[in-house]
């Protein structure tokens, strides 16, 4: 059963140390990795997800200004094998973006990363355009957006 439980850095950190493919995502945390995993901690809306008290994933919304928010998740790399109702972070995540009344909602994911934009995809995410060099040394992302009234 998946317990949702709000985030902290450490869980972050606890992904990032236990994903043996990290590399395969194209994330490059290196010493930087404590200052990410606080800096989320200002989300507007944040959260953890636990299977059998193992942090399996986290994710929330900044809001860069008014009705603008941008999308961060980290999830563990056999998450695939994990038996969850994927709709439990899917309808997080809407409820967050009604809560916060956002008419933005951006994803930058790393170019190649074709797991993030899977994910992107199924919580609603369109592909709009990519940004170059967007990460710096040259790493492209592609932006995934969703767009709505309110």
């Amino acid at each position: 059963m998946i317990e949702v439980i709000p985030y902290k850095p450490e869980h972050a950190i606890e992904i990032v140390a236990t994903h043996s493919s990290i590399a395969d995502s194209g994330i490059k945390f290196g010493s930087e990795v404590q200052v990410v995993a606080d800096f989320m901690v200002t989300s507007a809306r944040s959260a953890t997800y636990k299977v059998d008290g193992r942090v399996i994933g986290c994710g929330g919304i900044c809001v860069v200004k008014p009705q603008f928010g941008e999308a961060w998740a980290l999830y563990v790399a056999d998450i695939a094998t994990v038996h969850i109702d994927p709709g439990i972070p899917k309808y997080k995540f809407r409820q967050w973006v009604e809560e916060l009344k956002l008419t933005r909602v951006q994803a930058p994911i790393r170019d190649g990363f074709e797991k993030g934009e899977s994910y992107c995809r199924y919580l609603g995410f369109d592909f709009e355009e990519v940004r170059k060099d967007y990460y710096g040394e040259g790493q492209d992302a592609n932006m995934w957006v969703i767009k709505r009234k309110v």
